[in-house]
């Protein structure tokens, strides 16, 4: 993507605490940079306002919530959202406690009190990574998702991935190459075909000219693993394919796709 100011209005950052005074003061202090700042009393809460503004970059997280442990919650983001930046702010200075925030996937961990200035220097660190290592490719104009005939391209970036469809290839974030098999790559040309929709699996096995009847489901799942594998080496909590309950799967809303260095607009 383009790079930005990284603290302009369309980085919302989402605050997930019971602490109302704190939640208070952090809210105040963002908004001097954002124009939008939302706020989770609860993970489940947190989870739906992710899901429904695909605009957040950054979490900012409580470890004490009525419904989960935050660590728990920091999973489940990081699983849904691998891209999102993640980032505890909380009284505990338990030294096991911290490890295991990092270990559940926090970029970083702020301790209260907090000096102001800090906090939003590590914040807009952490959204300079996300853009930096999200776009290594330059942006030389954009192109509406309703205009995207992927047999027209020769070099697709979603993420820190690479697709190079007529070579049948990726590029890992690692720079290694990964070689897809025929239904793997007709499988990730679905999914780049619309980045912002969901593909039922009925679609996906016809797609891919499966069985469209008792083993469909398992076929599909299948394909998808092996992909899923392929992309993450093993690591499928990174995954940028997503799986959509009772629906089917679909790609990660939060990454970056850029076209032959057309970035790819979702309105």
């Amino acid at each position: 993507m383009m790079m930005r100011d990284p603290m302009k209005d369309d980085s919302s950052i989402l605050l997930v605490s019971t602490n109302k005074e704190n939640t208070k003061d952090l809210q105040t202090l963002l908004q001097r940079y954002l124009h939008q700042t939302n706020v989770a009393h609860s993970g489940q809460e947190a989870l739906d306002l992710l899901d429904a503004n695909k605009n957040t970059k950054v979490v900012l997280l409580d470890l004490l919530l009525p419904d989960m442990y935050g660590i728990e919650l920091c999973k489940n983001i990081r699983e849904r959202h691998p891209s999102m930046a993640i980032i505890f702010v909380s009284k505990s200075t338990d030294a096991t406690e911290i490890v295991l925030c990092f270990e559940a996937g926090a970029d970083d961990y702020v301790e209260i009190p907090y000096n102001q200035h800090v906090l939003m220097a590590r914040i807009k660190a952490k959204l300079r990574d996300r853009n930096t290592s999200q776009s290594p490719y330059a942006i030389t104009g954009s192109v509406n998702i309703e205009d995207i005939n992927i047999s027209d391209y020769s070099q697709i970036q979603f993420g820190k991935w690479v697709y190079h469809p007529r070579k049948s290839l990726v590029t890992h974030p690692d720079h290694s190459d990964i070689y897809l098999t025929d239904k793997e790559g007709a499988l990730l040309k679905m999914l780049l075909s619309d980045p912002s929709k969901t593909f039922m699996r009925e679609e996906i096995a016809k797609y891919l000219n499966l069985n469209v009847k008792e083993s469909m489901i398992r076929d599909v799942n299948i394909h998808v693993h092996r992909l899923r594998n392929k992309l993450t080496q093993g690591h499928n909590s990174s995954s940028p394919i997503k799986a959509v309950r009772s629906q089917g799967y679909t790609l990660d809303s939060y990454l970056n796709y850029v076209y032959d260095g057309k970035e790819v607009s979702f309105l």
